[in-house]
């Protein structure tokens, strides 16, 4: 890690960076929750000018995923539950009946700090398998009017230190009456982005599920994320580039 930090770096490293993605409809029992990066400075690891000087970083070929969160809840009859598969996948999981519902939730990616003195262009190249299975039974409403619905979404983000959103992007959403009971799905997505100095950054794939059941009914809904794989490729840049000519 380097000792040199700029102030601008130093404060950052006080601060927790939220992540709140917006997923539209989502919400059951205690509707959509806050995401919250805890990452301090001291903890990110430095791509300096040696390290970017290397072309590009795989994670996790090259390094592991260096940050995860899981985090679930429930009411009534009713589990969620989330958790890491492997070193390259993760799964969460709600399953409600009779009145309850659920949710789960969960965060990996990487977290770097870009110390080079200057900006860094790049392409961020995501890969994933995703499988979802969902499963309903009994009545979709009941004489209260509760409805067995669930939904799920899956984003990916890049976030800066200060709390800039650089990238978001929707990879999947589906909902417990619409799509097959199963289904796997390869995603291949290429990012452009720019890393400006003395920040922290973060790059994350966050997942949700949320159920409710109607009195009487039941309602499963569950998301696999394999083989994640996430390739920063560093290039000149531009800004850089023109000046020198």
């Amino acid at each position: 890690m380097a000792t040199n930090r700029t102030l601008s770096l130093r404060l950052a490293s006080l601060s927790y960076l939220c992540l709140v993605p917006t997923f539209m409809g989502l919400g059951c029992g205690e509707g959509d929750t806050t995401m919250v990066v805890k990452k301090p400075a001291s903890e990110r690891p430095d791509v300096d000018r040696a390290v970017a000087g290397k072309g590009s970083l795989v994670v996790p070929t090259a390094e592991a995923f260096n940050y995860s969160s899981f985090n679930s809840g429930q009411t009534g009859t009713a589990r969620g539950e989330a958790a890491l598969v492997g070193k390259d996948g993760a799964r969460c999981a709600a399953q409600a009946g009779d009145g309850g519902s659920a949710w789960a939730e969960f965060q990996i990616g990487y977290t770097f700090d870009n110390t080079t003195g200057g900006p860094l262009d790049a392409s961020v190249k995501l890969k994933l398998r995703l499988a979802q299975t969902q499963s309903t039974s009994g009545p979709s409403t009941d004489s209260h009017g509760i409805e067995t619905t669930g939904k799920s979404a899956l984003r990916f983000f890049i976030k800066d230190s200060v709390g800039l959103t650089i990238k978001a992007e929707d990879v999947a959403t589906s909902t417990l009456m619409k799509g097959p009971t199963s289904h796997t799905d390869t995603h291949d997505i290429v990012f452009d982005a720019r890393f400006e100095p003395d920040r922290g950054y973060y790059l994350v794939l966050a997942g949700r599920i949320d159920v409710q059941a109607s009195g009487g009914g039941n309602a499963t809904l569950a998301m696999d994320v394999q083989q994640a794989a996430m390739e920063i490729a560093w290039r000149p840049s531009e800004a850089k580039t023109a000046s020198a000519e």
